[in-house]
């Protein structure tokens, strides 16, 4: 049923509106309709003509930031578990008990930094996340915006 109302709310449009442009009116224009959600060139420039609002991307620097913070914690905790991973390795191959404390006494220190560096990015990205819902990535724009 929900076809059928929608087939019938259909809106056939049959009349042109031929405009000749430059190539670089056409590209300044193609970019314009590339910052927005319109999928179609076509229906962006119908809701620029018409004046109805545009919803435009927008990219936010405080959430640039947070990314980076989050690039450099990955990088961190990454090599956190190449450490661990190391003194594991090394902590299976040991039979005998003399070196064995030690071992492990620096296998659960390795354990707590990445601990904390988890800790870490999970605060980071509830941060980020408030952020996020306090402003939204698109922003209605009215006409000539």
């Amino acid at each position: 049923m929900e076809n059928s109302d929608k087939a019938s709310k259909k809106i056939t449009r049959s009349e042109w509106l031929h405009i000749r442009l430059t190539p670089d009116e056409l590209q300044k224009i193609s970019g314009n309709h590339q910052r927005t959600t319109s999928r179609e060139l076509s229906a962006f420039a119908r809701k620029r003509l018409l004046e109805e609002p545009l919803t435009y991307y927008t990219r936010s620097a405080s959430m640039d930031e947070g990314l980076q913070e989050l690039v450099q914690l990955r990088k961190e905790l990454n090599a956190i578990g190449n450490n661990l991973n190391q003194q594991t390795k090394k902590l299976n191959s040991f039979t005998a008990t003399p070196g064995l404390g030690v071992m492990v006494d620096s296998v659960k220190l390795l354990r707590e930094q990445l601990d904390a560096k988890l800790k870490e990015i999970n605060n980071s990205i509830n941060h980020l996340a408030k952020q996020w819902l306090q402003g939204s990535i698109a922003e209605k724009v009215s006409k000539g915006h």
